[in-house]
């Protein structure tokens, strides 16, 4: 009696997967179809801010050991851009023995690219002055700052080597 309700229960099983496989052929297609239009979006959407940064802190080179920053705290007060219209953001500071840092925004209206990069350049100019005499030796550091433009990101790294910043930021959204 158990032998038979085990060749049964097996049999039920193999039919019941012999089933599920033979009708997959239009489920796969369609799978193949979302996959493709998902790929496509994330390309176009590339990847989130704090993706962005992280990349670029793992592969540029900084001497600090940075920080991540509440980005609402850094878009307000650091960087004084509440009247951007902003999709995402991240930002790494330093703790206070450099003047490194990444901030990363990603734009919902590229017409405030501009605002942005002005922002940033405040932002070097006003470390270039806290760091002229307590901490003279990050001024080449800020002024090979990277500010650049890639898609709808605006990002400012400064670092010890902007050649290396830069690879990263192309490697990451390129």
């Amino acid at each position: 009696m158990r032998k038979t309700k085990s060749i049964i229960l097996g049999t039920a099983i193999i039919a019941a997967l012999a089933m599920t496989a033979c009708g997959g052929s239009d489920d796969k297609k369609t799978e193949a179809k979302k996959t493709e239009t998902t790929t496509a979006a994330a390309a176009n959407t590339a990847n989130n801010a704090a993706d962005v940064a992280n990349a670029i802190k793992n592969g540029g080179e900084f001497k600090d050991s940075l920080e991540e920053l509440d980005s609402d705290m850094a878009l307000s007060k650091i960087y004084e851009l509440e009247d951007v219209s902003v999709d995402d953001s991240f930002f790494y500071t330093n703790t206070n023995s450099t003047a490194e840092e990444i901030a990363v925004v990603r734009l919902k209206d590229d017409a405030d690219a501009d605002k942005v990069k002005a922002a940033f350049q405040q932002r070097v100019a006003d470390q270039k002055e806290a760091c002229e005499d307590y901490l003279p030796d990050e001024i080449t550091k800020l002024d090979n700052a990277l500010i650049t433009k890639s898609g709808n990101y605006m990002i400012l790294v400064i670092s010890c080597d902007s050649d290396k910043a830069n690879a990263a930021i192309n490697s990451v959204l390129n």
